[in-house]
Parts: structure tokens; C-alpha cells; sequence
């Protein structure tokens, strides 16, 4: 086995792995904010800050990550509030969005390929101890970490709120859609319903790079913002006549075909009524499904990254395309979204009150 890091580096045994580690000297915890509770009131109750929580230990298939950013989506306050996606017994720490520095790699093929003091960010997981990013170190499946060389230029804020709204919008588009990661049928239009959003930006984005036609539906005030992002079309989801507009732009020859929904139910009726008509129309959603039918049928396919990184279709999908997601990075076709910067692990508990109150066009990311 190969080993990675400075001349102190070792090799642990277990009885079924080992681990290649990259410093003698390890401390055995580490301070995290975790979930201590679940459908507490208010939902902070479910968080706490403590600074003895087990520093996690990676499996052969695994990178130990030391965490430079951590990004806060609304999934982190559902799992407390709903004990919803909890795999593992409490305290364990949350967060599941990072950027950071590879501290360990594990014995796997997929590990090695990282070297310690690689950049790294992404998305770990739900709701099992150890993977957790609201912490000084988190464990990934180095099979789903991004590595790209356009990331020295960019910062760790940027980079740490990539992983869910990236990855969601991927499936959304190239997965539940069925959409090819190269477009073969120049014109092939795309409607994306809540464009400015964080999935809907990432949409916008690798649609746009795939080689399709982008129809972005958002307010008015970010028109500007999703067409740099790639938007061939603006509508304005508040205007009266939206689905006429939208219909508008298909044709006879060329019909919209496929809609991807990132709002909720009522966006997908809409949607729905975009498509109308169309042979072989297909939506896909990350929020609600449709309770509109029509006929022909829309089939709506759900999109949910959180069943990433346990086995199943939506994992072994993440694995296929993380290498292309790369290269349009380092090809300049993606660039991170907006954020909100806090500074310090404390700052989480702060994020976490900021989107429960509502953040739009922003992520809340903490730099530590």
C-alpha cells in the first residue's frame, strides 16, 4: 500500500479495513455543531455547539476532510425539526454541503486517486455520524468528491455551496429527465421554473453547458443574473399570462418538451400546463409534484440527492458524471452562485436562524 502524507504517516489496521493516515499525532474529537434533538420548538433547539464530538475516521472508499466552509440548506433544519434522515443514534454533527483540505485517504481504489493537501468540496450526506460539515473534520465517499483545478481560483465560501444545489439540478436534468450531458438535437429547449434559485441556478448552468436552450423563469429582478448564467429566455413567473409565454416559444417542429420544477407543487402544475399537449413531454421536480392532469400525461419524476451516497441508481449517476462536472468547471462553463458569508464554526447556529427565516438568491455559507 502506497502511503500519502509526511514521513510520520502510518497505516492503522482493523479487522475488516485500514486506513491510510496522513499524521502520527491525531486528536480523537473535535467541535462540531450537531443535532442533539429532534422536532424540537423552536427548531434551533435541535442544535447545539459542542467541542468533544468523536473526529470520524475514514472507511477504505473515504477522504477525512479537514473542513474549510460548510454551506447551510434548508435539509439541515428539516432533519432536526422532522427527525426526518437520521441514520445514525444522537449527538452526530450536521451540515452535509463543504469545501476543505484532504487530511487522510482511505485504503480504496477511489481514495487513492486523492492525495493529502488536495482541495476538495461537495456533498457527504445525510444524517450519519461522521459525515456531518458543521465541523473541523467530515468524512465523503471519494467517489462523489470534486476536485477541479479551476477551484484554486475560486474561494472556499464559493466552493462549499456547490454540492446539494449542483448535484440536485444534475439529477433533475441528466437523470430524472433523461437528458444527455451533450445535446444532440441542436434547439432542444429546457424549462427550468425557479431559474434563480440555488438548484434552478445550477440548472440554468449545466443545461446551458450540456448544449440546450435554456427558458428560465424567475422574478423580474434577476432576469440579468440567469442570463449570465446561460438563459436564453426570461419569463416572469408573476405574469398573468407566464404559461402562454412560455408555450409561445416552442413550436410545431420544436415543442417544449422537458421542464424541470425546483419551487413546489403549484410550480409543477404549471409546468404541467406548459407542456400540454406535447407527445413524450417530461417533467422532473425537487419540490412537491404536480396535481394537474392532462392528457396526454406529463409524467413527473422526483428528484431527491439525498439518498446519495448509499447504494442505488441516484448514487452510481453522482459517480458516472462527477468528471464532466469537473471539466465544465475547469472549462469556465460553471461558476458557484451567490453567497453569504459567515465567519467561525459559532456562526452556524446564526446561519442556521437565517434560513429558517428565509434566504433568497443567497446561500448561507460559514467559513471557519
Amino acid at each position: 500500500m502506497n502511503l500519502r502524507g509526511d514521513p510520520q504517516s502510518q497505516i492503522l489496521a482493523g479487522s475488516s479495513q485500514s486506513f491510510v493516515w496522513a499524521r502520527a499525532a491525531e486528536t480523537r474529537t473535535m467541535k462540531a455543531v450537531v443535532y442533539v434533538s429532534s422536532k424540537a420548538t423552536p427548531v434551533l433547539a435541535n442544535f447545539a455547539v459542542k467541542d468533544d464530538v468523536p473526529k470520524p475516521q475514514p472507511a477504505d472508499t473515504q477522504l477525512l476532510v479537514k473542513v474549510e466552509a460548510a454551506a447551510i440548506n434548508p435539509v439541515d433544519l428539516l432533519i432536526g425539526q422532522l427527525g426526518i434522515f437520521m441514520a445514525s443514534p444522537l449527538p452526530f454533527a450536521a451540515g452535509c454541503d463543504f469545501c476543505g483540505t484532504v487530511e487522510a485517504v482511505g485504503a480504496g481504489d477511489a481514495a487513492q486517486q486523492f492525495a493529502v493537501g488536495d482541495r476538495v468540496f461537495g456533498y457527504t450526506g445525510l444524517g450519519k455520524a461522521g459525515f456531518g460539515t458543521f465541523a473541523e473534520y467530515a468524512v465523503v465517499e471519494a467517489s462523489v468528491a470534486l476536485k477541479c483545478n479551476a477551484a484554486t481560483a475560486m474561494s472556499s465560501a464559493q466552493l462549499a455551496s456547490v454540492g446539494v444545489g449542483m448535484l440536485t439540478a444534475a439529477l433533475g436534468l441528466f437523470h430524472a429527465l433523461g437528458l444527455p450531458m451533450q445535446c444532440k438535437a441542436p434547439g432542444t429547449s429546457v424549462l427550468i421554473w425557479g431559474a434563480s434559485g440555488s438548484v434552478g441556478s445550477w440548472a440554468t448552468q449545466l443545461a446551458r453547458a450540456a448544449g440546450y436552450s435554456v427558458i428560465a423563469v424567475c422574478s423580474a429582478r434577476n432576469f440579468d443574473y440567469v442570463k449570465q448564467l446561460g438563459a436564453q429566455h426570461v419569463v416572469d413567473y408573476g405574469a398573468p399570462d407566464a404559461v402562454a409565454q412560455i408555450r409561445a416559444l416552442g413550436s410545431s417542429s420544436q415543442p417544449i418538451r422537458y421542464a424541470f420544477s425546483t419551487i413546489s407543487s403549484a410550480s409543477c402544475d404549471l409546468c404541467v400546463e406548459c407542456l400540454a399537449g406535447t407527445a413524450d413531454a417530461k417533467l422532473s421536480s425537487c419540490q412537491g409534484a404536480p396535481t394537474k392532469t392532462v392528457e396526454p400525461a406529463v409524467p413527473c419524476e422526483s428528484v431527491f440527492l439525498g439518498s446519495v451516497p448509499n447504494p442505488g441508481p441516484n448514487m452510481s449517476f453522482v459517480e458516472q458524471v462527477r468528471d464532466t462536472l469537473c471539466e465544465w468547471f475547469d472549462e469556465g462553463k460553471l461558476i458557484p452562485g451567490r453567497v453569504r458569508e459567515l465567519h467561525g464554526l459559532d456562526s452556524v447556529m446564526e446561519g442556521l436562524q437565517m434560513v429558517s427565516a428565509g434566504m433568497s438568491g443567497e446561500k448561507v455559507v460559514v467559513v471557519f
